[in-house]
């Protein structure tokens, strides 16, 4: 078992595994409660209100200042869904998303900063994504060029402390 940590990590491999263990959480949930409605099976609906519970206590826990102990007995509790439902077929995509990364689930409770919901993470890599889609539509060399230029102004307005928004506004309505 880990320690808490205090302070948020700098390592952006953790911010990326944080981010995508948070979505993941709420993409199980998703296909449990998709499988349950496809299947119309009690055992189905039992796999997601367990699956649901388990989640739910683990939120609680960490909203009550609980945390590293629990992380390997949430992460126990867990493992025992899959054993049990895998004899269901028709559960299989929502039992092998769960053994595809066993120890991850929870890792939000090694942290004191950790968010069940992960807005920190979130927070983290909106800037990273919203770059990354910028740069997808500038693809030839006149758009490497603006986007480039459009940067270097940007940091020039922020250093200068300038509205960023306002500035942008002022030069391209003219």
């Amino acid at each position: 078992m880990s320690a808490v940590r205090a302070d948020p990590p700098r390592d952006s491999a953790l911010v990326i595994s944080c981010h995508r263990t948070g979505h993941g959480r709420a993409r199980l949930l998703r296909r449990a409660r998709n499988r349950a409605k496809k299947l119309d099976a009690e055992y189905a609906d039992n796999f997601y209100f367990k699956l649901n519970d388990i989640l739910k206590k683990a939120k609680e826990k960490k909203a009550k200042g609980v945390g590293p102990e629990w992380y390997d007995a949430m992460n126990a509790e867990l493992r025992q869904l899959p054993s049990y439902y895998s004899r269901y077929e028709g559960l299989l995509p929502a039992i092998n998303y769960i053994r595809n990364d066993p120890d991850v689930w929870f890792t939000f409770m090694l942290y004191s900063y950790g968010d069940p919901i992960n807005n920190w993470a979130d927070q983290q890599v909106r800037e990273v994504v919203k770059q990354r889609i910028m740069r997808q539509t500038l693809r030839t060399m006149e758009g490497a060029i603006t986007f480039t230029m459009l940067l270097s102004c940007m940091a020039t307005w922020r250093l200068s402390g300038l509205d960023i928004r306002s500035q942008l506004e002022k030069y391209l309505s003219a």
